[in-house]
């Protein structure tokens, strides 16, 4: 998807590797749309000062000391949509840079099969999910 660098976060070393990528700044943004407590805590430590975490995933707690967090200023925020606005522009990014969205679906699923998805994303072991109508 033309990403500059890519990191596999199941080494267990995304923080590390951000900083690395980042001359040990941090990132300027997060985005966290797992919901793994892991991924979570990860979003936040990668972050640069004055960075923020924004958590789209839903699922998992996750546990955050805040005297570490006190030297880097970072923002903390929830989203369950976007607006039509921000829709737009990502649309507008999918389509100008031709990205093969269907790619990010390992999963996709009927309507009629939702409560069986459901069960199934529950587990938390697969990428992202598509319902097809």
């Amino acid at each position: 998807f033309g990403a500059a660098e890519t990191i596999n976060p199941g080494d267990g070393g995304a923080v590390e590797a951000i900083r690395t990528i980042t001359g040990g700044k941090g990132a300027d943004l997060a985005l966290e749309t797992s919901g793994a407590a892991s991924a979570g805590r990860d979003s936040v430590r990668c972050l640069r000062t004055w960075g923020t975490a924004c958590f789209v995933g839903i699922g998992a707690d996750i546990t955050l000391r805040v005297p570490e967090l006190l030297k880097y200023q970072v923002t903390m925020m929830t989203s369950v949509s976007m607006s039509i606005v921000g829709q737009r522009e990502c649309a507008d990014f999918i389509v100008e840079r031709n990205l093969d969205v269907d790619r990010l679906f390992t999963q996709r699923w009927q309507l009629q099969d939702a409560v069986a998805a459901y069960q199934h994303f529950d587990k938390q072991t697969d990428g992202k999910a598509v319902f097809l109508m």
